[in-house]
């Protein structure tokens, strides 16, 4: 019995990657999407989708859609115009887009980047690995984006640790009662 229940969640779960019709989801490890190319801790590679048909099915992969994601940004921090997204509450995922010189859109993890400089009319980002990679973009787009991904990250933190005192206050209250209740 056990196994074929084994078997049905893996068979299921292979369905929902098929239906995703995906071939990357953000995890962790992806620093940036820029160009059709995905920069990831130890590598770097091209997509064969669009950078929005990635993150769409990233957020659908971890539980919700772009634009719940979208419309749960403009709630919690009341941006919705180039807004960071969060990809997954439960990993911490956090991507921004930024608007190259050229016209490019960027999606940076803003948990992944240690640190960041202009360099001429460039940009170079130092990320969590010290791989420094250098993009054509303005600082002060980059700034903007930035600064409105540490607010979200905030604010969704601060939900994690209320949930959290929530959750551990019931706990203690259980506890409480019970002991109360056997003495």
């Amino acid at each position: 019995m056990f196994f074929f229940d084994i078997f049905f969640i893996i068979d299921n779960y292979n369905n929902f990657y098929r239906w995703l019709n995906v071939n990357y989801i953000i995890n962790n490890d992806t620093y940036a999407l820029y160009n059709n190319k995905v920069l990831e801790k130890y590598n770097e590679f091209d997509v064969d989708s669009l950078l929005i048909e990635v993150i769409d099915n990233s957020c659908l992969y971890y539980g919700s859609s772009y634009k719940g994601r979208v419309r749960a940004t403009n709630y919690m921090i009341g941006q919705c115009y180039k807004c960071p997204i969060i990809i997954s509450e439960n990993k911490n995922i956090v991507f921004f887009p930024v608007l190259s010189n050229l016209g490019d859109i960027y999606w940076f993890s803003y948990n992944n980047i240690n640190n960041y400089y202009k360099n001429g009319e460039k940009m170079v980002i130092i990320f969590n690995n010290n791989i420094r990679k250098e993009f054509n973009i303005s600082i002060i787009l980059f700034n903007k984006q930035y600064f409105k991904s540490a607010r979200l990250n905030n604010v969704l933190n601060a939900h994690k640790w209320a949930f959290f005192v929530f959750k551990y206050s019931i706990l203690c209250y259980n506890i409480f009662v019970y002991r109360s209740t056997t003495l």
